[in-house]
Parts: structure tokens; sequence; C-alpha cells
């Protein structure tokens, strides 16, 4: 391990996520504060359809490929990220489609379906980004990837809000959305210069091994798709039930909870690498999980006793109903803070080879979270959403976690039992 290069990466990872998750904030926020919680609801629900269709039309490949880069394939990725492009921007004009047919038929409220329609113009641009944030982490950029993810392009739309309403006044919810489908394509552009800029001079002998390049992307897929719904993107679940203002209510409270929970997103793309590079290596691997893992663990509690000790402040920053956002605001802390305890599992898991478990894990646990979420909103509003949000977080994290301690303690060397098993 480059003991001198992993605190500069940290550091300028630990920053690059700060700002992204602030942005992720200000964005709700500022939404709230121009438009009202119930506006808010509607652009937070269309977001997270987003969302989820940019993980599904991926299939799994940016993970692929932080895996494929991290391990140290030799030669140029720059026709692997051709063919990757065009099989993930094919997929997501087709889902894009069908998501507006089915708005369209399921009866999605107006004020709904007007972002949806704006929102999911950036789709193909979207997985683009997904896909080189997915290389820049396997390269060992955290800090790129991090400003690039959701949370960035979240913060970046919030300066371009600010902008606006210093120069010509308020900005409408459809102005706010034309700005995030812009600066989707905005990134999308640079990062598209960016990694061909540096495939071109880092590796320009001969093509990575196909093998190699493709290996577990059906299981990232179902993985990703699994998890989003199930835990991040649980308000496309929840909105089905649940009223705008419940779903912004909601939104303000998932906010502020991953404040606390930021820390478990510097360390992932981090220690991705080192995961995957050191794979066989059972006394790395432990080092590797504890120290990310301890980092984690101990910035969510600090920050979650800050914003507990100011959380009147800021639930009146925010808007809403402040004793609903309250009592919101806690459940959420609660799983930002266990969530950095046993998240590190899952990228141990996905780096090591352990994709098959990770998926039958979250795939179980997403079909107990459909039922869960939706019966959970109709009976309880929002916060009967957010207690079996929680429920079902502590039982995905609590078996994943399990699986790692049963690994890192072990006698094999073998990370990997499903391909033992052929």
């Amino acid at each position: 391990m480059k003991i001198a290069a992993l605190p500069i990466s940290f550091i300028a990872a630990f920053l690059a996520r700060a700002a992204a998750a602030f942005g992720g904030l200000a964005l709700s926020v500022i939404i709230a504060r121009l438009n009202g919680v119930s506006e808010m609801g509607a652009f937070a629900f269309a977001l997270s359809v987003l969302h989820f269709s940019m993980i599904f039309s991926r299939y799994g490949l940016d993970m692929v490929l932080t895996r494929t880069v991290a391990r140290g394939a030799k030669g140029n990725m720059l026709p692997v990220l051709h063919r990757y492009l065009k099989r993930i921007i094919t997929a997501s004009l087709v889902v894009l489609v069908a998501v507006l047919i089915i708005g369209k038929l399921a009866g999605i409220s107006q004020s709904r379906m007007e972002v949806l329609r704006l929102l999911m113009l950036g789709l193909p641009f979207l997985v683009g980004v997904s896909l080189f944030v997915g290389y820049l982490k396997g390269a060992g950029h955290p800090a790129i990837a991090a400003l690039c993810e959701t949370g960035g392009l979240a913060g970046l739309t919030t300066v371009a809000i600010a902008l606006m309403y210093w120069s010509v006044g308020p900005v409408s919810i459809i102005a706010i959305s034309v700005l995030y489908t812009v600066i989707c394509l905005i990134v999308f552009t640079a990062l598209f210069f960016l990694v061909r800029r540096m495939e071109r001079h880092n590796t320009p002998e001969t093509p990575v091994q196909q093998a190699q390049s493709t290996e577990g992307a059906k299981w990232f897929w179902i993985v990703a798709n699994a998890v989003f719904l199930s835990q991040a993107g649980a308000l496309v679940i929840g909105g089905m039930v649940l009223s705008d203002i419940d779903v912004g209510h909601l939104r303000l409270a998932e906010r502020l909870g991953l404040m606390a929970g930021f820390a478990l997103t510097v360390t992932d793309p981090v220690v991705a690498r080192f995961f995957a590079r050191d794979h066989g290596n059972r006394i790395l691997l432990k080092r590797h999980f504890m120290l990310a893992s301890g980092f984690a663990t101990l910035f969510a509690l600090t920050i979650s006793i800050i914003i507990i000790f100011f959380n009147d402040r800021l639930l009146d920053l925010v808007g809403g109903d402040a004793e609903i956002g309250r009592t919101l605001l806690y459940v959420y802390l609660a799983g930002s803070v266990f969530n950095a305890m046993t998240g590190t599992s899952s990228m141990l898991l996905s780096m090591t080879g352990n994709e098959k478990f990770l998926m039958r894990t979250v795939v179980m646990t997403f079909l107990l979270a459909m039922p869960s979420y939706y019966f959970g909103g109709l009976a309880g509003g929002a916060m009967g959403f957010a207690i079996a949000y929680l429920l079902i977080l502590v039982l995905k994290n609590s078996i994943i976690f399990l699986r790692v301690l049963q690994i890192l303690s072990g006698p094999g060397a073998d990370m990997d039992p499903d391909r033992k098993n052929g």
C-alpha cells in the first residue's frame, strides 16, 4: 500500500464528499424555501425515479469498471468504455420512454409529472456520468468521483439556482428541473474528455481482456437496484401512498441525516481499490475494513450529536412542520449511524468476489421492503414509512456485516465461496 498516498486521497475525498453532501441538503432546502415543502416533495419523488432509472440502465457496469481498473487491468480501457457507453445510453433511452408511459398510465399527479418529464431528459447523460465515476473510483480519484455523483450534481444545481435568484428573482420548480438536466449534460461532457485524456496518456498499448471487464455485471446490477429501492430510493415506493408534503418532510429529514453519514461515502470509494487489490489477503482486508468503519462511525456519532443539539435551528432553516421534522430526523440519524458502522461491509463483498451473496441478501430485504414501506406509509404516514425504512436498513446491514465478520475471521485465503462451488 502507498501509505503516503492514502491520507492525501482521503482528505481530498472527504472535502469533496462534504461538499456533495451539503449540496444535496442545500438543494432540498432552497427548493423548500422558494417553492414550499409540497413542491420540494414533488421534485424529490421525480429525482428518486430518475436515480433509480439511472441505476437500472447502467447494468452494474460502473462497479465492474471500478473493480477491473482497481485490480490493475493492463491496456487501454477506451474500447471498453465506448462499448459500455453505447450499451447503457441505449438502455437509458428505452427506460426513459418506459418511465414516462408508466407514469402517464399510473395517473401520477400533474405536478410530479411535469418535473419528471424534464428530469428524465437528463437520464442518458446521468448514466454516462455514473460510468465515468466508476472508472475514477477504480483509478484512485475518489475526490473527482464524489463531486460528479448525485450530491455533487445537486450542489452545482444549487449554485445555479442561487445565481439565477440573485440575477432574475424567484426560480420555479420547472426551471430548477431544466437546470439539473443541463448540468448533467455539462458534467458528462467534461468527464468524457477527462477520462479519454487519462487513458490515452497512461495506457495506450493494448486492449483489456473482455472476460475480466464483464465479470459480475449482472450481480452488481441486481444488487444496485435492490439496494436503491430498499434504502436510498425508498421514496419511489413510499411516494405511491404518501402526499407531496409527507415526501417533502422525509426528504428534508433524509438529507439532514445524510450529513451525519456522508463519511461512509468518503471511505467507500477510497477503500474500494484497496479491497479489490488485496482481495486475497485477509489481514490487509481486516485492516482496511476496521479503519474505514471506525472512521465512519466516529464521524457519524459526532455529527449526529451536533445536529441533535442544534435541531431546532436546523429544522427552522429547512422549513416544514418542526414537530414532524424532529421525529423523522431522529429516525434518519439512527439509520445513518448504524449504516456508518456496518455499511463498508457491502463494498468489501463487492470488491472481493462475493457479489452473489450480496445479491441474495439485498434481494431478500428488497422483497420485505416493498410491502413494509407501502403499508407503513399507508398506516402511519411519514412516520410509519420512516420506521419501516430503519428496520429494513438494520436487517440488511446486519446480515451483510455478519457475513463479513465470518470471512475476515475464517481460516481460508479464498474470499469467494461461490467460485469454489462453481
